[in-house]
């Protein structure tokens, strides 16, 4: 549910401004000056692609860090709230909430 949340709310809104960049890029086109017109379609191309790499591999990314990570960002403990695995690490945990 959170999952596509996300990619409706910040889809939108990432893909209004990704197009809008395009279509600057692209106006590059009307210039007489060849090379000009090649950086426009080179920057138009690299903008659509970086949009699709990042919708598809960001919020996956996401998912990972919060279900291995997320618990122990959550309450600020950093690394403390994973089991200890070695006697001296228990010591240290006792005084954790």
């Amino acid at each position: 549910e959170r999952l596509a949340w996300t990619y409706v709310q910040a889809g939108r809104t990432t893909l209004v401004s990704m197009a809008l960049w395009v279509v600057v890029f692209l106006s590059n086109l009307a210039s007489v000056l060849r090379p000009l017109r090649e950086l426009g379609v080179y920057m138009a191309l690299c903008t659509t692609f970086a949009y699709v790499a990042i919708s598809l591999l960001y919020v996956p990314a996401c998912l990972v860090d919060e279900r291995y990570c997320g618990r122990c960002h959550s309450c600020g403990c950093g690394d403390r709230c994973r089991p200890p695995t070695h006697p001296a690490q228990k010591k240290e945990r006792r005084g954790h909430r």
